[in-house]
């Protein structure tokens, strides 16, 4: 079926007529939320659910076409308890296209009718889910459905300003059905484009303690090493951090004689999001117990640990409750830390102004963690030190303790959507041969994978092959030791691209031979490393219908993915077999 913009879905108006996303928590929005779509509608009677996640008593949140009387935003919110909705005024026009979107901004409701507000509704409150699953073009509990043809949805776990939402809807979808991360529907599937939500950008998070202490690099080696081991930690991917670790409390009658011991587990986990600039740190305090002595057992009602955080003057904190806030810290009783062990910190890094020293908006935020153990009793020592003790012993440059750098931006070819990382961390892109065999397997118009694979791998190993040849080759960006490099500014890319294709017009003089063929190029274009820059490079004809296929479906989106800014260092991972994954 057309669309708006290629092609479409379209829908009968009959139960069974729809599409069905399983519950992720990336589809889990809470106080911030953009819901937008192309629609044009057979029939606007009744109520013609655009998309919808399903909740037991109706609706976390929806979009219609028509309430059988105009479009309408539906959501279910804590402030209220119950459904509340926002309206339009006149109905949409039949078999005609419209854009509509609904957004939250945890203070107001607005609609929006080809990127003009509507109407709006004060509401406050989060969202409300239960782990239903997303439907587009229908919905469970009533059993509304759409009638007529449904395009370039958009689900986002930020409120879109209008120029976004008119920006979003001049805009197709690009990325249908990226890397490994995103959530989104296959249009090779469906035969249609859904735009993935920005949430799920995100990677999946790190769940907790037992998730944690798996991974080697996140702590101590022994709970019997008086030395941090691992001093920053672990991170599981860009968007995921952990760090866990023992503390110790003893006590005595004089300096010199320890009587009592305790010893508890501390563990923080970080998390940073794709569409907005806040961090969230969760700190769970859990493995208490008193290994000698009974001091520590009678007094568990009457000694405290205090949890917080420091962090630098990029850094703020977000919500600033008195009991959370991470400059104050977190205190409670040793029984109440077996009872509640967990406490969560909220920090957000503010948009800087306009610099053209700065164009992606750059932030940095090093946070360093402390306890501080509260009481009276001066028969404590050891952790149990009346000043703010860090829990980590890496160093910033500055030789301040720090847990973990995190960068946050608004990035020029980040669609100027924001987004933090755990930045000291050396991000790849995974290419297995078993995926790109597997693609082929399923149509010759797969067969951009298997090209685009072969051609890395003969430069990664047998780089004496590639063209132009000469002897000593050896290309960048397959090690950590030896880096590529992004590079955003456009006429550098294209003087890489010319320089690539002067190359293959040497190295294939003949024109009939390359008829239907352009020219490939490694290191990519769009890295510093490409073929104007004078170092190797390797360039091959491929079909012109492929040659687009890796950077559009897979560097690209991959890019934004990792939030791979100008000049950030990254590299190729090339293998044979991997665990099979979408394009």
């Amino acid at each position: 079926m057309s669309g708006k913009y290629g092609n479409a879905l379209s829908f009968t108006g009959a139960s069974g007529s729809w599409v069905t996303v399983p519950h992720s928590s990336s589809l889990r929005l809470n106080t911030r939320m953009t819901l937008s779509a192309w629609v044009k509608p057979s029939n606007n009677t009744s109520y013609r659910t655009v998309l919808m996640k399903d909740h037991a008593n109706g609706s976390a949140y929806g979009l219609y076409s028509s309430n059988n009387a105009a479009p309408s935003g539906w959501m279910w919110n804590t402030g209220l308890g119950d459904h509340t909705h926002v309206d339009g005024l006149t109905p949409l026009p039949l078999d005609a296209w419209s854009h509509v979107a609904v957004t939250y901004d945890g203070a107001t409701a607005r609609l929006y009718v080809n990127s003009t507000k509507v109407s709006e509704l004060a509401m406050t409150g989060s969202l409300v889910d239960d782990g239903g699953a997303l439907h587009i073009g229908g919905n469970t509990k009533w059993g509304e459905y759409f009638s007529g043809v449904i395009d370039e949805v958009r689900v986002y776990n930020r409120a879109q300003a209008v120029e976004q939402i008119a920006t979003d809807m001049n805009t197709p979808i690009k990325t249908v059905n990226g890397v490994s991360g995103q959530r989104s529907v296959s249009s090779r599937d469906l035969g249609a484009k859904v735009a993935s939500t920005s949430a799920a950008l995100s990677a999946d998070p790190i769940r907790g303690v037992s998730e944690c202490i798996k991974y080697p690099a996140s702590g101590y080696a022994s709970q019997f090493l008086e030395e941090d081991q691992r001093p920053y930690g672990f991170v599981k991917n860009r968007f995921s951090w952990c760090k866990w670790g023992w503390g110790w409390r003893w006590a005595g009658p004089n300096a010199s004689t320890v009587t009592d011991k305790q010893r508890f587990r501390y563990t923080l986990i970080g998390e940073t999001f794709q569409g907005n600039r806040d961090i969230k740190i969760r700190l769970i305090v859990d493995g208490i117990s008193n290994v000698q002595g009974s001091f520590f057992a009678t007094s568990e009602s009457t000694t405290a640990l205090r949890f917080g955080l420091k962090f630098g003057s990029q850094c703020q904190s977000k919500y600033n409750p008195s009991a959370f806030d991470p400059v104050l810290g977190f205190s409670q009783n040793t029984l109440n830390w077996k009872s509640s062990p967990e406490a969560t910190f909220w920090l957000t890094s503010t948009k800087p102004g306009p610099d053209p020293s700065n164009p992606d908006f750059l932030t940095t935020c090093e946070i360093s963690p402390w306890i501080q153990y509260e009481t009276t009793d001066p028969r404590t020592r050891g952790m149990a030190r009346p000043w703010k003790q860090p829990l980590v012993s890496g160093r910033s440059d500055n030789n301040q303790p720090i847990a973990y750098g995190i960068r946050c931006d608004t990035g020029r070819k980040m669609r100027n959507t924001s987004g933090c990382v755990f930045s000291r961390v050396t991000p790849f892109l995974q290419f297995a041969k078993s995926d790109a065999a597997a693609w082929y397997s399923k149509g010759d118009q797969y067969r951009w994978l298997v090209e685009s694979w072969e051609h890395f791998d003969i430069a990664k190993n047998h780089p004496d092959l590639t063209i132009p040849h000469y002897d000593g080759k050896n290309f960048p960006g397959f090690s950590k030791q030896k880096l590529l490099h992004r590079e955003v500014d456009d006429a550098k890319i294209k003087a890489h691209r010319l320089s690539s294709t002067t190359m293959c017009v040497l190295g294939w003089p003949d024109p009939d031979e390359v008829k239907g063929l352009s020219c490939d190029e490694y290191p990519f274009a769009s890295t510093q490393e490409g073929a104007n820059s004078g170092g190797p490079i390797s360039v091959d004809m491929i079909s012109a219908v492929d040659n687009s296929g890796f950077g559009f479906y897979v560097l690209g989106p991959w890019y934004e993915k990792e939030r791979i800014l100008h000049d950030d260092g990254w590299y190729l991972k090339i293998v044979e077999q991997a665990p099979p994954r979408d394009f």
